[in-house]
């Protein structure tokens, strides 16, 4: 018996000894980890530990991790726990609860965190210069509460699904692979992770910057994969400036260096020196945007205005690269400015700054350069949601002028820089026009000013309840180049009031929203969908939950007046309502209609309404966040996007078939040009039965159903 108890205590011992060395490891690994920075490795282990001591100390460093790691709100709930449990909580608490408020865009408590850490910090020498980039700090939450409201009106989404938890920046085209996108990452230091001693295990890997490719498959931006051994050392950082000779040629830097090499499958290194003559010069250059025969870049050498500095060099009649020039006090500040890009037209300047005038971090702003005064004029800050209180740079239009590329490790990246594409409601005028001469002679851009037209609403179209099942609403219009809508408020209150005589737990609200005809289909459908959102949320804050919202994109394919006037033009860009009741008939939403004159009048939006009565089908391409592009695109009719507001991707249809054999005929044509996903959707009133409860639900009343369910 005494044995057995022996055995049993023995046990009982090892096992307290066992848990104790755990809990000291783990209080060691969260200890390495957090001194060494590699916040996202210490997370796990700091919570862990939480739970089971409910230190204070743990919650703080909690916070902190999570605030690296661009958790900002996370980190604001351990912050501020901490904070109410501590008399006298750590110095730098104050510091990271303003930063946070700060990346959140919550300016105001933002800038009375930043005031309460000076306060503490004290008036010694020690922390003069802490003191100063503080107030720098407040003074851009100043500048953001101020432009709170201040939205350049232009839609802006993660670039697909390429983004990781590693940097992303700089997107480059290629006039040869136009389906491709070329960026910079710094992904690939996670491969060389093994190659550190062991004695830095917990250490966060030092980035290695690579360059990185993306092909778009049916809208859809695939991983992004390395460019050949040629182009990347995995031992150097080797950052992408720009391809030249249409797109056989790469310019890269290496080192803040710059080389050429053939842009090819070979796999022989073939590197060249560029601009060497200047660049020997400026041995801290970095952030190179090459155009054409000027290469413009960052240094901070002694001579500027402070920190960093924009510069400009360009090649000779006798092919030599001239002395490069500062920009000038319009461009370059007492701070940073960065990442400079020069449009089209050669007039226009876009580039980042660190200055007094953003709003967090680095901006982007443009510049224009006149003629007149042969200088620029002053610099003026992009508005939201382009910059951010984050930092927002490499912005990049792109050749058509609708889109543009910007990296940021704003609130909601997945991790350090990401990048994101900017769709524009217009081209930008400076990405439409080219120059041949350097932009210090460059020719006057034309006058882009536009005659801007009201679009009147006769007073007779307010909305009115006319039974419990029938509504009488007016379309909303919207402006293409800003989005504002008219009409919205009439609607929003029919809405209140339908509410009332509709249950609104099993009604399906249904956007459909159109667009005059300014980019391609592909273009003008997404923007649609984008501008249907916008309405949606305006439903959201009356209380209907995000998944009763539905919106239908039709873009520019059903038109009720010409797209070659501004008064046309305007009557286009509308959105519809409709309701659709789950366990009953559609509820009956009557519209009111809008008049057009016989001289402007065009058939295809009244034929879109008598077509979606009753029974359709349509074909479902595929689903992705960004624009779809395919060339079968221009030649299929219907092409339609469909999109819940909690979602994050958009579908996409094509075809608008009365029977089924003939969505089975166009089903064939898309599967051929390799939509494998495509498949037969039947809609009842332009609503989707998206499952066969719903299909035989109707089948009676719509016989060709039966060859839908016998085929699917």
């Amino acid at each position: 018996m005494s044995r057995i108890k022996l055995l049993l205590c023995l046990g009982w011992i090892g096992t307290i000894l066992s848990t104790t060395v755990y809990a000291q490891s783990q209080k060691e690994f969260a200890k390495q980890y957090y001194k060494a920075e590699n916040y996202a490795a210490a997370i796990p282990v700091l919570q862990e530990l939480f739970e089971q001591k409910q230190k204070s100390d743990y919650q703080y460093q909690l916070g902190v991790a999570h605030f690296h790691t661009g958790a900002y709100e996370k980190a604001l709930e351990y912050l501020q726990s901490y904070e109410k449990k501590e008399e006298r909580p750590d110095l730098e608490l104050y510091w990271y609860k303003a930063r946070a408020y700060h990346m959140i865009a919550a300016y105001e408590k933002a800038a009375l965190s930043y005031k309460a850490y000076i306060r503490r910090l004290g008036l010694g020498k020690k922390y003069a210069a802490r003191r100063a980039y503080t107030k720098h700090l407040i003074l851009q939450c100043v500048n953001g509460n101020q432009r709170a409201f201040d939205n350049a009106k232009v839609i802006i989404t993660p670039t697909g699904d390429i983004n990781t938890i590693w940097d992303e920046y700089a997107i480059v085209k290629c006039l040869r692979f136009p389906q491709h996108i070329y960026y910079n990452s710094t992904q690939f230091k996670a491969a060389i992770d093994t190659l550190r001693s062991p004695k830095d295990q917990f250490a966060r890997p030092s980035p290695i910057t690579n360059m990185y490719s993306s092909q778009l498959r049916y809208g859809n931006w695939e991983n992004g994969k390395r460019l050949a051994k040629r182009y990347c050392d995995p031992s150097k950082n080797e950052c992408l400036v720009n391809f030249i000779d249409q797109g056989y040629a790469v310019v890269y830097a290496q080192e803040n260096r710059l080389y050429v090499d053939n842009f090819d499958k070979d796999t022989l290194k073939v590197a060249l020196p560029f601009a060497q003559t200047v660049l020997d010069t400026f041995s801290d250059a970095e952030d190179f945007y090459l155009y054409k025969d000027s290469l413009l870049f960052f240094s901070s050498r002694i001579g500027g205005y402070g920190g960093k500095d924009l510069y400009y060099t360009y090649l000779d009649k006798d092919s030599s690269w001239a002395t490069a020039v500062n920009l000038g006090p319009e461009i370059n500040t007492p701070h940073d400015e960065a990442t400079p890009f020069l449009a089209k037209n050669g007039l226009v300047l876009y580039f980042s700054s660190n200055g007094k005038n953003s709003i967090g971090g680095y901006d982007v702003f443009r510049a224009e350069f006149s003629l007149r005064e042969l200088a620029w004029k002053k610099a003026i800050s992009l508005k939201n949601p382009i910059n951010s209180p984050g930092d927002d740079l490499f912005f990049r239009l792109q050749n058509d002028g609708m889109q543009a590329h910007v990296s940021s490790d704003r609130n909601g990246s997945k991790g350090g820089l990401d990048l994101y594409t900017v769709y524009f409601r217009q081209p930008v005028e400076e990405e439409l026009k080219i120059e041949t001469l350097n932009f210090a002679k460059l020719l006057v851009a034309p006058d882009t000013s536009k005659l801007l037209v009201d679009l009147v609403i006769p007073e007779d179209t307010i909305a009115k309840v006319i039974h419990k099942d029938t509504f009488t609403v007016s379309p909303i219009f919207y402006d293409r180049e800003t989005g504002e809508m008219k009409g919205t408020q009439v609607m929003l209150n029919t809405i209140k009031k339908m509410n009332t005589k509709a249950s609104a737990a099993n009604t399906i609200y249904t956007i459909t929203a159109h667009s005059d005809k300014t980019g391609t289909p592909s273009y003008d459908l997404f923007m649609s969908v984008k501008q249907g959102e916008t309405l949606a949320r305006e439903l959201v804050k009356l209380g209907i939950e995000e998944d009763q919202i539905r919106i239908h994109g039709c873009g520019h394919s059903y038109p009720i007046a010409v797209n070659t006037n501004i008064s046309g033009r305007k009557m286009n860009c509308r959105l519809k309502l409709s309701l659709h009741k789950l366990d009953t008939n559609a509820i009956h939403i009557q519209q009111k209609e809008i008049m057009v004159s016989a001289v402007m009048a065009m058939g295809e939006g009244v034929a879109y309404e008598g077509g979606i009565e009753g029974l359709t089908y349509k074909i479902f391409l595929s689903k992705t966040a960004n624009i779809l592009e395919h060339p079968l695109l221009s030649v299929l009719s219907g092409l339609t996007a469909e999109k819940g507001l909690k979602e994050d991707k958009i579908k996409y249809f094509v075809g608008f078939s009365k029977t089924y054999i003939e969505a089975e005929t166009i089903l064939s044509l898309v599967r051929e040009q390799g939509f494998s996903e495509a498949k037969i959707v039947p809609y009842i009133d332009g609503y989707p039965l998206e499952d066969r409860t719903g299909v035989k639900r109707y089948e009676e009343q719509y016989p060709d159903l039966k060859e839908f369910l016998k085929q699917n």
